[in-house]
């Protein structure tokens, strides 16, 4: 398959990944619009989660997918030498990241609009967004299962000041 560009990186093979973390963000923006939520706010909450987790060792540590995505995004981008004016490597560091984690964003976002996940945090409590409620071992449970990432659970029981707690 022919690398493809999302503006200015390489995603080489990962475009099939992409593209259908795309159409599940487009299914969880409905859902959370639905819901009363802000779509805005529920990525950005997502997304503050799942950097939080690519920045501490004991993820990566334990995490599989992220590597192999990140040097496919790496060995894709090489051959592009275009660049936004003003660009440094901080800049590519967090693009890169956005475009490995993507799919995790959107996986977290899907939780957080879900009823059922809300139910596991905040009781009976009416809102669409998960809520503070005791929960946090239960949901970090619920969201390693789905995410393939079991481990989970036990990383954020040692992080009591994260986005998902």
């Amino acid at each position: 398959m022919k690398a493809t560009r999302v503006e200015f990186v390489g995603v080489g093979d990962l475009v099939k990944e992409l593209v259908r973390a795309q159409r599940r963000w487009e299914r969880v923006e409905r859902t959370g619009q639905a819901a009363g939520a802000e779509a805005g706010e529920v990525f950005e909450l997502a997304r503050a989660v799942v950097c939080g987790w690519w920045e501490r060792k004991e993820f990566w540590e334990r995490e599989a997918e992220w590597g192999p995505r990140l040097e496919q995004v790496v060995a894709a981008t090489r051959w592009w030498r275009g660049h936004p004016a003003g660009w440094g490597v901080e800049q590519w560091r967090l693009l890169a990241r956005d475009v490995v984690a993507f799919p995790e964003v959107v996986a977290v976002a899907e939780a957080l609009v879900d009823p059922r996940m809300q139910k596991l945090t905040a009781g009976n409590s009416p809102g669409a967004l998960v809520r503070a409620g005791g929960g946090g071992a239960r949901l970090a449970g619920a969201l390693g299962r789905r995410l393939r990432r079991e481990w989970l659970v036990e990383l954020e029981a040692d992080s009591h000041a994260g986005p998902l707690a």
